[in-house]
């Protein structure tokens, strides 16, 4: 259910909607649908079928997508992942859900939910990484003699090369 202020990420993505046997004719008769529009796949396809009424069982081909390059892999084609409008409740500014849907390459619930659970940040160098780590997520305690001399950018390295969080985009979890 999305709230007065948010913007979903399906409200993001738009494609241009027709058929496998227009696109065969050279008639690429359709209508572009935002998915925001929609609370289900179910409603999504409907209006899809309303748009081709004249058609008994067509296959959708959906080109001319406008979304952000990063949902390409969810939408291609014939092909409209089934569990896309699991991201109806996820809003725009969460990236770091997004990047790491990606990484798992698939939508899934638990992965949303984990994404959101273990968000740890957005960080362009390990220096910050590690910063944040000790001084955020408390994975280190250094007394006030040590703190001076401690190389956060290699702390960040480490804990990233070792597989210990995982990285998709600069976002960390």
């Amino acid at each position: 259910q999305k709230f007065k202020n948010m913007r979903s990420v399906l409200d993001l993505i738009s494609v241009y909607v027709t058929t496998l046997e227009k696109m065969k004719t050279d008639d690429v008769e359709g209508r572009r649908l935002c998915l925001g529009d929609y609370e289900t796949i179910e409603e999504f396809y409907d209006a899809c079928r309303k748009l081709h009424k004249d058609e008994e069982e067509p296959i959708f081909w959906f080109i001319d997508l406008e979304a952000p390059d990063k949902y390409e892999m969810f939408i291609k084609g014939d092909y409209l992942d089934e569990n896309l409008f699991l991201l109806q409740d996820v809003d725009e500014c969460e990236e770091g859900v997004i990047a790491y849907l990606r990484y798992e390459q698939i939508i899934d619930d638990v992965y949303i939910d984990y994404a959101r659970e273990n968000y740890i940040g957005k960080f362009e160098d390990y220096y910050d990484l590690g910063k944040h780590l000790v001084e955020e997520c408390c994975t280190l305690e250094l007394s006030p003699q040590v703190e001076p001399f401690f190389n956060y950018a290699f702390y960040g390295q480490t804990v990233t090369m070792n597989n210990l969080l995982v990285l998709e985009s600069s976002y960390y979890y």
